[in-house]
């Protein structure tokens, strides 16, 4: 299944500097249309029920406010951002403290169930309800109404929140992200953006004033700035009913006017060369960006639609010729977006070897023109209207997803249709598109002169731009210069039903039905299958296949060879399909199929339409019968890893990522980076062998089947496909555990180069030290823990943006149970950061009160529920994962979570801050 990663250039960077939250993707179902309600003297408010099995009984309300970064003046550097925070520090009715109080007692986590971000035109805030009951959803409607109009802003918080943002700041502007700052200045130069980054300047963010926050408040935060947004599953009377009790702008006051500012085009370098010690491979990238009209129609919209048909036989025909590179180049990617009002930007880019990068630009240029040229097939459009089309209609809304259209139409004028209307509109207009009409809808981006980024590793010379020159001129596209002519693409000849042969009869051995519903069968070969139907995702069927054990059953020299071994198989392919091949196929067909294993397991993970969880069954036959290491794809892939570790070695993280490798790992091969001299001793017989050892047949397989599927298909397509998989004729045991931490050390390793210091705090206790209700108690410590972390080291002290507790050690491979507090901090302050979270480990400022526990539980509940109703996928790696991970399959289910006592939180704490406790203390420094 072919993954197209973000953007590691100019968005990524411009995602650091936005202080950004990703969108949620979108699903399909049938919903109803959204509400627009326009009052005098009240924000806009946009209500978009959704009533369907994948995302019932959740809520999402937003608040979208009209003004960023981009509308400070030159006094005000980072006030929006600013306010922003300052907005969760208090309110009239919720002053101080009583803010997150409230918050948590309606099972708000922070960062989880509730945040904000401000970007260059607007500040949203978010609050994400996973249980919508009227009572929940109408005191978080309170709440965001008192921080609409009635926010508290005084200089004692502002003191200690400004510290918090100037640690997010050092955060935001490491030297790891500096060739991003590079591309930002670039792309941005000579306009207002380059001027105004949402996070300010050190500077700004010291000499901020509580004042200063409420004029700028006072002024941008009125009703004709603002739009409420509440999607999910509600009533929309009960909504707006709130809504006009508690939103009305209590104040009128001069109101500042939300202004578009343009990009300086021509100040964007036509060719940009950058390097940097950080920079482990190289990339190239073609880029296009011009003005264009924002996207407010429905016809605007099928037009991005077309855009994106090019764009994927773009790729599809780069990813072709991914083999004749011979590793130089790993892989091809797009991106496009509408990123500011009125300005698209779409770029083609490559992943590239030290010698790769001229291979790269001149196949990206030569397709480029190819598609130009010698245009689109009808083939091609018709099986991307099939592969596109299947994949739609299945997919459903969610409330995040609604949510994020309506904060688009607010925005940038996006139409508001929820996943039935768009699904009527593609079904209608799709088919009927022409190989013309698609071509016509990307020239006016495709044509023009492209802009090209070169990000070459740092041990290299740099490129000339007369080198990038002459690398675009050697992809002028000639029809005989050797690149795939259409007819070559067109048909890979095969059986799309998939046969198999199996050498094996298979039957099963017992069938039962557990108390939550789930159906077992167990077969002759040794694979256990769970079913559990479920219809959160119409029409669709998830599988989890995982075998305990993974490299801890293998030695260390096999290890080295398990590490590539499943990427070395995936992208050789199956039968006569090649890895690209393959990937197309699988995608055009709606199916998905994934593998991979690591220290704790092997896992085969997939999906497909319920009419052919069949033949996606068949396919994972063949994976674990047929599988294939091609030796032309393990040069291509030798070639990679060999560039990656030479540059590697000069990455200034290296030292650190070593020091861990020791510390934590014992330098176990399966949890560290290989060395040059191992990945010489890795051979195509070593990986077949080591595939026919640990992978193929049977197994020791667990199979789990979750979707909307009816049981009587699912269990002829395990008959058919899992029971004839043979029987392994001995199964390796497990032969190592997880590294321990030996010994209590203290280590600190300077030479990061950044404006923080990187704190890892680790406790470890043995597990048969421990009650049997460790494991539940450990999941209310958590909670616990980072309540009392943010409030006391974020929220009093102000020395942290964000500080992390998660325990570590929860499978059966593992005889230790480890706390883990991982943070930045100022370098002056490391000392003071470890000595505050130990006190209050030693200390705790308060105990775990029932009303605490009870809280949580809820909050777990609800959690636990949501996973197993709204996510067949989730419930899938749930119920594979339960045996490694010691969990209660019925429980999964049910969503059942037992309530922990609170003396007894307290205690597992006790037990990481006793003397005896194995503790290590980890310090990146400048």
């Amino acid at each position: 299944m072919r993954v197209i990663t973000p953007r590691t250039g100019i968005w990524l960077f411009l995602s650091l500097f936005s202080i950004g939250l990703l969108s949620a993707c979108a699903q399909h179902s049938t919903t109803t249309s959204a509400e627009i309600h326009r009052t005098a003297d009240y924000p806009n408010l946009i209500i978009w029920p959704n009533s369907n099995s994948h995302s019932n009984n959740e809520v999402v309300i937003k608040l979208v406010v009209r003004a960023g970064s981009l509308q400070e003046t030159d006094n005000q550097l980072g006030y929006a951002h600013l306010l922003e925070h300052m907005l969760f520090r208090g309110t009239e009715r919720f002053p101080g403290d009583q803010l997150q109080t409230r918050l948590r007692e309606l099972g708000l986590v922070m960062g989880t169930h509730s945040n904000a971000y401000t970007s260059f035109d607007e500040t949203t805030y978010w609050f994400y309800l996973n249980t919508a009951t009227p009572q929940r959803v109408n005191a978080v409607l309170e709440i965001v109404a008192e921080m609409a109009f009635h926010a508290q802003i005084d200089d004692a918080a502002l003191a200690i929140e400004k510290s918090v943002v100037l640690q997010e700041w050092r955060d935001y502007t490491r030297d790891q992200n500096r060739v991003g700052e590079v591309l930002f200045n670039d792309l941005f130069a000579g306009s207002r953006y380059a001027q105004r980054r949402p996070i300010g300047t050190s500077e700004s963010i010291q000499q901020a004033t509580a004042q200063g926050l409420r004029d700028f408040y006072r002024e941008w935060y009125q009703a004709p700035n603002m739009t409420l947004v509440v999607s999910g599953d509600i009533d929309a009377e009960d909504i707006q009913t709130q809504f006009l009790a508690h939103f009305k702008q209590p104040f009128r006051a001069p109101m500042g006017q939300p202004q578009q500012y343009p990009l300086a085009l021509d100040r964007i370098s036509e060719r940009l060369i950058v390097t940097d010690p950080y920079t482990t491979s190289g990339s190239a990238w073609l880029g296009f960006i011009h003005p264009i009209a924002p996207v407010r129609t429905t016809d605007g919209w099928l037009d991005d639609i077309k855009r994106i048909a090019a764009y994927d036989i773009l790729l599809d025909r780069l990813e072709r010729r991914l083999v004749e590179t011979q590793g130089r180049v790993s892989d091809f990617e797009y991106y496009y977006d509408h990123f500011l009002p009125g300005f698209y930007l779409m770029e083609i880019g490559a992943t590239a070897t030290t010698t790769g990068l001229p291979l790269a630009v001149q196949i990206i240029e030569q397709e480029r023109q190819r598609l130009l040229i010698g245009g689109i097939s009808e083939l091609e459009l018709e099986r991307w209207k099939r592969s596109f089309l299947r994949h739609e209609r299945l997919q459903q809304d969610s409330a995040w997803h609604l949510s994020e259209e309506a904060r688009l139409h607010v925005m940038l004028g996006r139409p508001l249709l929820n996943q039935s209307e768009k699904l009527a509109l593609l079904e209608s207009a799709v088919p009927e598109w022409t190989t013309q009409e698609v071509l016509r809808a990307v020239l006016p981006t495709l044509s023009l002169a492209p802009n090209v980024q070169i990000i070459h590793p740092y041990n290299v010379p740099a490129p000339s731009e007369a080198d990038v020159d002459a690398w675009l001129a050697s992809g002028t596209y000639l029809a005989d210069a050797g690149a795939l002519d259409a007819a070559e693409i067109e048909d890979v000849g095969f059986d799309e039903t998939w046969p198999i042969a199996p050498t094996y009869s298979g039957a099963l051995t017992s069938e039962r039905v557990l108390d939550n519903g789930v159906v077992e069968w167990k077969l002759d070969n040794g694979i256990e299958v769970l079913f559990y139907q479920q219809q959160s995702t119409p029409g669709k069927a998830y599988f989890t296949l995982v075998g305990l054990g993974g490299f801890n059953r293998m030695s260390p020299e096999e290890t080295l060879t398990g590490r590539i071994v499943t990427d070395v198989m995936g992208y050789s392919g199956l039968r006569q399909l090649d890895g690209a091949e393959l990937s197309q196929w699988l995608q055009s067909q709606g199916l998905g199929l994934l593998a991979t294993q690591d220290f704790y397991d092997r896992l085969m993970h997939g999906y497909a339409p319920s009419e052919d969880f069949d033949r996606v069954l068949r396919v994972l036959h063949s994976a674990l019968t047929e599988a294939k290491a091609d030796p032309l794809v393990w040069e291509h892939m030798l070639t990679q890893y060999r560039d990656y570790l030479i540059q590697w070695s000069d990455n200034p993280q290296h030292l650190w990522s070593d020091t861990l490798a020791e510390v934590l790992f014992n330098q176990d091969p399966a949890l560290r980076s290989l060395t040059l001299e191992e990945l010489d001793t890795i051979t195509l017989e070593g990986m077949v062998d080591n595939y026919r050892r640990f992978i193929a047949g049977a197994q020791n397989y667990r199979l789990v089947i979750v979707g909307d599927i009816a049981q009587q298909e699912a269990y002829a397509a395990v008959m058919e496909s899992v029971a004839t998989l043979p029987p392994t004729d001995q199964v390796v045991a497990v032969n190592r555990q997880y590294p321990q931490i030996l010994a209590s050390s203290a280590v600190h390793v300077p030479g990061s180069g950044e404006q923080s210091a990187q704190v890892v705090l680790r406790y470890a206790v043995p597990k048969d030290s421990l009650p049997p209700s460790f494991n539940l108690d450990r999941l209310y410590l958590e909670r616990w823990m980072d309540e009392i972390l943010f409030d006391e080291i974020r929220n009093n002290q102000g020395m942290v943006y964000a500080i992390q507790t998660e325990f570590e050690g929860r499978t059966i491979y593992e005889d230790e149970l480890r706390l883990v507090i991982s943070l930045a901090v100022h370098p002056d302050r490391v000392a003071d950061s470890v000595q505050a979270i130990e006190a209050l480990m030693q200390r705790p400022p308060h105990k775990v009160t029932q009303a605490q526990v009870d809280h949580w539980h809820r909050d777990f509940m609800n959690q636990q529920r949501a996973r197993a109703h709204q996510s067949a996928e989730s419930m899938a790696f749930d119920l594979a994962y339960a045996e490694l991970f010691q969990l209660d399959v019925n429980h999964l289910v049910t969503g059942e979570v037992r309530r922990a006592a609170p003396e007894a939180v307290l205690a597992l704490l006790g037990r990481f801050s006793a003397p005896n406790a194995t503790r290590q203390e980890l310090v990146w420094l400048p």
